[in-house]
C-alpha cells in the first residue's frame, strides 16, 4: 500500500502532461504528411506560404511573388484555411481617406502634446 500514492502520482502526470502532448504530436506529423502543392501554411518562424512543392521531407514554399524557400516538412505548423491575402481585410478603408485630409495635400503633422502632470509628481507604484 506504500507504493500506491507513487502510481497515483504518475498516472495523473501521463494523463495530464504526457497523453495531450503525445496527442498533439500526433495531429502535427498527420497535418505535415497530408500537406499538398498549392496548401497555403503557415511554419513555425510565423511566415505564411503557399506549398509550391514537395521532395521527400522538404517543401518548397513561396512566401511572396518570386520568392521560394525550401523548408523540412517539420517546420510547417499550419494549414492555412482561410486566406491570408484576402482583398476584404480592411485594408481598402485605410487607403481611402474618407476626411480628404490627406488626398493631395501636406502629408499630416504631428502635434507637441505637453504633459498636464506636475513636475514633482513620481508616478511610481505605491506612493501615495
Amino acid at each position: 500500500m506504500g507504493f500506491l500514492p507513487i502510481v497515483a502520482i504518475l498516472l495523473v502526470f501521463w494523463l495530464l502532461i504526457i497523453r495531450p502532448q503525445q496527442r498533439k504530436q500526433r495531429e502535427t506529423m498527420r497535418l505535415q504528411s497530408s500537406i499538398e502543392v498549392g496548401d497555403q501554411v503557415m511554419l513555425t518562424s510565423g511566415f505564411f506560404g503557399t506549398v509550391t512543392d514537395l521532395i521527400e521531407d522538404k517543401a518548397d514554399i513561396e512566401i511572396a511573388p518570386d520568392v521560394v524557400v525550401t523548408v523540412v516538412r517539420g517546420a510547417i505548423a499550419n494549414r492555412v484555411t482561410e486566406s491570408y491575402d484576402d482583398p476584404d481585410d480592411g485594408a481598402d478603408e485605410l487607403a481611402a481617406d474618407p476626411d480628404g485630409e490627406l488626398d493631395g495635400g501636406a502629408p499630416p503633422r504631428l502635434e507637441k502634446t505637453t504633459d498636464d502632470a506636475p513636475a514633482s509628481h513620481d508616478p511610481r507604484p505605491g506612493d501615495n
